[in-house]
């Protein structure tokens, strides 16, 4: 993975099918600009960190991450810095 100076670290929260988990974790982890997938317990179940330009988070969301099967929502946290 390459990363430009005009990347900045977003962080997107999934909510996913109890029996896809594994499968959506192991794809998330195959999408370039990805630097981490984090299984997590409690309201959601995976945590991704993601090193883009903020002007391009709303594609890769709703274009790469949100089709994958098994992926139920997504919240998205935008560094603000």
């Amino acid at each position: 993975m390459s990363e430009s100076k005009n990347d900045r670290t977003s962080f997107v929260l999934l909510t996913c099918n109890e029996t896809k988990r594994n499968s959506v974790i192991k794809e998330l982890k195959n999408i370039p600009n990805i630097s981490d997938v984090i299984p997590v317990q409690g309201i959601y179940d995976v945590l991704v960190q993601i090193n883009i330009p903020h002007e391009k988070i709303r594609n890769m969301v709703n274009t790469k991450i949100r089709y994958i099967d098994g992926v139920n929502s997504t919240l998205t946290l935008i560094d603000s810095n």
